[in-house]
């Protein structure tokens, strides 16, 4: 039930076998994101690696590729890439909200709260954040705040199923 990303289908296969130009490590990442929509999650963590060795700094690949290992249900691989990144850069919502997802996903109840917290405070605009915060404090049974976390989510963004399920169950 936790969103990390949505993935969704297209009918031009994507090459996710290229290799990866240091100098090209932005466009990489557009081939990454067609690899994970096409679900070749295990190709696109390779062009990641690439891109990791080419660019040791570039932040939004350690946190894609967390992302991806959350998806894949590789906890701890996921865990060590959004912390690598949040003990660089502690302004990187995404990164807080990752590990805040992957925190509730395996019981850490607290501690996913309050990194979901930290990454609504960095992008107020962050629907999904909301709902898995919500989701989380339905686990805790408190309703009133998963409530307004849920009602804030399909606020910010009705698109999500997920969070319309939840909010009817609070």
């Amino acid at each position: 039930m936790w969103c990390l990303t949505s993935v969704s289908t297209h009918s031009a296969e994507t090459n996710c076998t290229t290799t990866v130009d240091p100098n090209q490590a932005d466009s990489a990442m557009d081939t990454v994101k067609s690899c994970v929509r096409e679900g070749k999650l295990d190709q696109a963590i390779v062009l990641l690696n690439q891109v990791i060795s080419a660019k040791p700094d570039y932040e939004t690949a350690y946190v894609n590729r967390g992302t991806i290992y959350a998806q894949k249900g590789e906890i701890e691989a996921a865990v060590s890439d959004f912390d690598r990144v949040l003990n660089s850069s502690s302004d990187r919502a995404d990164a807080w909200y990752g590990r805040g997802t992957v925190n509730v996903r395996i019981g850490r109840t607290d501690a996913g709260i309050s990194d979901l917290s930290q990454a609504i405070k960095l992008e107020p605009d962050m629907a999904l954040a909301y709902c898995n915060r919500g989701m989380a404090f339905m686990v805790e049974k408190s309703y009133d705040k998963a409530i307004e976390d849920l009602t804030t989510s399909v606020q910010k963004d009705s698109t999500r199923p997920s969070c319309y399920f939840a909010l009817a169950n609070a």
